[in-house]
């Protein structure tokens, strides 16, 4: 059905329209879901709550989108995947409302999409959407015991809204009943972990300062500085932020600072720092002194690093733009210890990244080996001689975690080191404590609510 492009340029109007245009620009310039949400909302006048639906609106669509989509091809006349992609985020949207979100009248949402769906193109299209919705809403008030009642039993979705090559992956890899687990954690919404800025706060005055606030917090079993909200809030509006109290790093990611473990007279390297979210945290347990750093081959994201150092009162970090496999040539004097967060597949973090199911491919996967070896054999070569370095991946997947790791065990030029003291014994069953003996570790997303993780801690023969 072809129609007009969207006018975007419009005042976004609510928070079905902020959804609709984050939606948009993930599926038409393969946008990073948090980017492009945050840049609507930013742009937005909204109140407080129209932006948590919003919110709830974008990742509920992304974590359902197969479901929606097996849904909606039927009810369309015209070929569903013909649809302008507009078309296709608002009726996905729409029937995302309709399906799992029983607060919101029918009524409601079938009057506002066919409202965005004049606003945004012609008569045709808002009554296209009108009709599909209505039509929707119409079986699911039947009664469940109707013949005529279609099947709308999102709950046995073929792979849990998840692609059937990942699904199969995984249950060959962690057996049936964890690969149905795994999929159903992804499509809860993500939790807000802050980690606390040990240099300025404890974690156990952060908690105080936010509970005097009526905020509601958790504690983390695993990290001493994490902090858990009970809601989704956006950050920058936190009390501490300004005073750069914490930042936002789901407590798995935590792990991988202390399972390095640097200490104040080291060399350490983050050698793919990113935005700088575990540099920072290795800063904090450095005391923010000695030699740390941070090395990326993209300059926004050294400078994006660069600003979130100011805000926590980080000052011992020097950054370096460049390429992490030719870090020995970068850092000049091999390090003592390094983190080397490799680029991967991010199936560990689907909950939190949903859009990433949709465009991860096994091809694509497999193809990252070259370059996670590379880096790999770059980090290795730039440690001195019984040095450590952390192995992490936000991946699930053994190609890019073992088998990248195997053959420099094979040759004899690493070793796994034990990090069990590196972590609280205590708050680890038997399974994970064995692992970390054994020098590495697989965080299954369910097991203790995070992120998915690999981490191999290795020593230098």
């Amino acid at each position: 059905m072809a129609s007009k492009p969207p006018n975007l340029n419009h005042k976004i109007a609510n928070a079905r329209d902020a959804a609709l245009r984050a939606l948009l620009s993930i599926e038409v310039e393969n946008a990073y879901s948090n980017l492009a949400l945050n840049h609507y909302l930013k742009l937005s006048s909204l109140a407080v709550r129209e932006k948590r639906l919003a919110t709830e609106l974008v990742y509920g669509t992304l974590r359902w989108q197969q479901t929606l989509d097996t849904i909606l091809v039927p009810r369309v006349k015209q070929n569903y995947q013909k649809l302008d992609p507009w078309v296709r985020c608002l009726l996905r949207l729409g029937s995302y409302q309709l399906l799992f979100l029983a607060r919101i009248p029918a009524s409601a949402v079938c009057n506002e999409s066919t409202a965005l769906a004049h606003a945004y193109g012609h008569q045709g299209t808002s009554k296209l959407v009108n009709a599909v919705l209505r039509g929707i809403s119409r079986d699911l008030a039947m009664p469940a015991d109707s013949s005529l009642k279609p099947n709308l039993d999102f709950s046995v979705d073929a792979g849990r809204s998840h692609p059937a090559w990942l699904v199969d992956r995984w249950k060959r890899r962690f057996g049936e009943t964890s690969a149905a687990r795994i999929c159903a954690h992804n499509n809860t919404p993500a939790p807000l972990w802050l980690r606390t800025n040990t240099l300025k706060v404890t974690a156990n005055e952060f908690c105080e300062h936010l509970a005097d606030r009526n905020f509601a917090v958790a504690r983390s079993v695993l990290v001493e500085e994490a902090v858990l909200l009970s809601r989704s809030e956006n950050p920058q509006q936190l009390p501490g932020y300004a005073l750069g109290w914490f930042s936002v790093q789901d407590v798995g990611a935590m792990l991988a600072a202390h399972i390095l473990a640097p200490v104040s007279e080291e060399l350490v390297i983050d050698a793919c720092a990113g935005l700088g979210g575990k540099t920072i945290h290795l800063a904090q347990l450095m005391k923010n002194r000695g030699q740390l750093l941070a090395v990326d081959i993209h300059q926004h994201k050294i400078h994006m690093l660069e600003l979130a150092a100011a805000r926590m009162g980080v000052s011992c970090i020097k950054t370096i733009t460049g390429d992490a496999r030719e870090l020995p040539a970068l850092i000049g004097s091999p390090a003592d210890k390094i983190l080397l967060d490799v680029p991967c597949s991010g199936t560990g973090v689907l909950r939190r990244r949903p859009e990433i199911r949709w465009r991860q491919t096994e091809t694509a996967m497999l193809s990252m080996q070259a370059l996670q070896s590379s880096l790999l054999n770059a980090a290795l070569a730039s440690l001195k001689p019984g040095g450590v370095l952390v192995y992490c991946t936000c991946s699930l997947e053994f190609e890019e975690n073992e088998a990248i790791i195997d053959p420099f065990i094979k040759q004899g030029v690493v070793n796994y080191d034990d990090f069990s003291d590196a972590l609280p014994n205590t708050s680890w069953n038997d399974h994970y404590r064995i692992q970390m003996r054994s020098g590495r570790m697989h965080l299954l997303p369910p097991d203790y609510n995070t992120d998915g993780f690999f981490f191999a801690r290795l020593i230098k023969q």
